[in-house]
């Protein structure tokens, strides 16, 4: 009975880890130092993403770093329309698609993100994840 459990735990966790793999998940990694030569900094990136269904992308920010205030990071779909977000804290947002523009699931979706402000804050490192 025991080993019955076992198996039957061990089979969850395996569909588990092959549908968050599924998933299409991405992340991003913007940093500006005033000074460093323009090859080392990073202002613009795209991410690209396979839309799971869901009526948003989510995006983790794990790392915000700033000198001076006011730098942030915008973050936009550039595939659909979405809600854009203003990144500048680490916390939760969410790009939430509007009106009947929800990718099926499959669909390829792109995020860019930019810094911005980031000249006058001197400093700025701004990281994380997302899935669509």
């Amino acid at each position: 009975m025991k080993l019955r459990k076992r198996i039957a735990a061990l089979g969850a966790a395996m569909v588990m880890a092959v549908s968050m793999m599924s998933i299409g998940a991405g992340a991003y990694n913007l940093h500006y130092s005033q000074g460093a030569p323009p090859s080392q900094n990073k202002i613009t990136e795209t991410t690209p993403l396979t839309a799971s269904g869901v009526d948003r992308i989510t995006v983790y920010s794990t790392t915000f770093n700033v000198y001076i205030s006011g730098a942030y990071c915008y973050a936009d779909c550039t595939s659909h329309s979405v809600a854009s977000a203003n990144i500048n804290a680490t916390t939760t947002y969410y790009l939430t698609y509007s009106g009947a523009s929800i990718p099926k699931s499959g669909v390829s979706v792109s995020v860019s993100t930019t810094l911005i402000n980031y000249v006058l804050s001197r400093y700025v490192m701004s990281s994380g994840s997302m899935t669509a």
